[in-house]
């Protein structure tokens, strides 16, 4: 085996002359253990990168289900029960009254039964404040979807 040579002609020789005759003539003696090196490498990169996405999709899952349970917990708080805002009519009768019962004829919303909560929020906004309140009523003594009595608690005004 040669020794490295402090000359710099002699370098030049060896690395422009002397490595590349050497590597031709050994190529096919070492193309199949270059091949394998390569393949291994490949592999390994491979794994890595599989081991790394899953571990970005596992954390992203992660954060985006606690951001989901946070905005839903934002939302379940903002959740009345038919004892809320409802307790009594606009005419002052009592909402626990077999008197005060609302029947869905009566809502400012037509087919209301029918309607996804989605679209009855966006009609709350355009009824008057004894209508919403009339809806929330009902909807808190049937079906008692958080969506639209979270809206309605939202478009009453503060001081009620």
């Amino acid at each position: 085996m040669a020794t490295p040579t402090d000359d710099p002609l002699k370098q030049l020789l060896e690395l422009f002359v002397y490595a590349p005759a050497g590597l031709l003539l050994e190529a096919k003696r070492l193309y199949p253990s270059i091949v394998e090196t390569g393949r291994q490498h490949v592999d390994n990169q491979v794994k890595l990168a599989r081991f790394v996405g899953e571990f970005a999709v596992r954390q992203g899952r992660k954060v985006a289900e606690q951001r989901i349970d946070g905005f839903l917990h934002s939302q379940t708080a903002a959740t009345v029960t038919p004892a809320g805002p409802w307790t009594t009519d606009v005419d002052g009768s009592s909402a626990g009254d077999d008197s005060a019962e609302i029947s869905v004829e009566s809502l400012a919303i037509d087919d209301y039964d029918t309607l996804a909560a989605s679209q009855i929020v966006g009609r709350l906004a355009g009824l008057s404040s004894s209508d919403v309140d009339r809806i929330g009523r009902y909807e808190a003594t049937h079906r008692a979807r958080r969506t639209i009595l979270g809206q309605i608690v939202r478009l009453r005004p503060a001081d009620s």
